[in-house]
């Protein structure tokens, strides 16, 4: 199940999923990969070796979130364009994703995905 949802970038996920496992998570990582680097403590190592491990699955749920609108994962890219990827990574949050079922998967705001979104945190 932690496999389909962090690993694989098939599928889609909800707003509240979005929020709750990649922009809080982001922000809280980026402001302690900021402190920790300002005070060149030595443990940096060990917070650049989350953040890398975290790319991946972090990216899966955006590219996920981006088939929840409809769009194409490739939009995903539009983080690495200065401030217009900041600006999209929130907007991207308060955008209702697609109605029934689209060429990525059913809604998982519907009450199957709101099914299937809570088998994962049985």
């Amino acid at each position: 199940m932690l496999r389909r949802i962090y690993l694989s970038p098939k599928g889609r996920c909800s707003r509240r999923f979005y929020w709750r496992f990649f922009v809080i998570p982001s922000v809280v990582i980026g402001v302690s990969l900021g402190l920790v680097a300002v005070t060149l403590d030595p443990h940096v190592l060990l917070f650049v070796i989350i953040g890398v491990f975290l790319v991946w699955p972090m990216g899966v749920i955006y590219i996920k979130r981006w088939h929840d609108i409809g769009g194409s994962g490739w939009f995903a890219l539009l983080t690495f364009v200065p401030i217009v990827g900041l600006i999209v990574w929130i907007v991207l949050g308060f955008i209702p994703g697609s109605p029934g079922t689209n060429k990525y998967g059913p809604n998982p705001a519907e009450p199957r995905g709101v099914a299937q979104e809570a088998s994962f945190y049985a």
